[in-house]
């Protein structure tokens, strides 16, 4: 009884020792709330991951990007965090695994890290041939969107209120 107790006891510890400090003070966001804009640091980008390596890095080749800067087609993502602490399931979608896309907001990696790294708790939206499926503008309502809606918006000017522009679309 007494192993079997410290045996859950120690998994318990281990598990919230190898999660991140972020996630502990983690305040979950939709994918993007109305009104919102994003910063000047992030990348918002529809990515199909090629591989998810044992390091729990991704490398994605970019589909489109909706918002900030990345010219390169394949890229590499730190989904540690996000592998670590689940955050696909827990946005309602199976995990990241080769074949599957995403749009994601990324910010920059620190130094010796991957050049991207997902927003932690930031919702994720699954791509589903022209929609992505995921909590869009607020955490209780799943919701559809087209991507063209979301490639529309980018181009109407910088910052612009985009879950604004995409619902008047539809």
């Amino acid at each position: 009884m007494r192993v079997a107790l410290a045996a859950w006891l120690g998994a318990i510890v281990l598990g919230l020792a190898t999660a991140p400090a972020l996630a502990l003070s983690c305040m979950f966001l939709p994918f993007h709330a109305p009104g919102e804009r994003f910063g000047t640091k992030e990348l918002v980008a529809h990515v199909e991951v090629l591989e998810v390596c044992p390091d729990r890095t991704m490398d994605v080749r970019i589909v489109r990007v909706f918002h900030g800067r990345e010219e390169r087609p394949l890229v590499t993502v730190d989904a540690a965090p996000a592998i670590g602490w689940d955050k696909p399931r827990q946005w309602g979608f199976t995990p990241f695994k080769s074949g599957t896309q995403w749009v994601i907001v990324m910010l920059r990696g620190g130094e010796g890290h991957a050049l991207w790294q997902p927003q932690l708790c930031r919702a994720y939206l699954k791509v589903l041939g022209s929609n992505a499926e995921g909590y869009v503008s607020q955490l209780g309502k799943r919701e559809h969107v087209a991507l063209d809606a979301l490639a529309l918006s980018r181009s109407r000017g910088p910052q612009s209120d985009l879950i604004g522009q995409i619902f008047a679309q539809s």
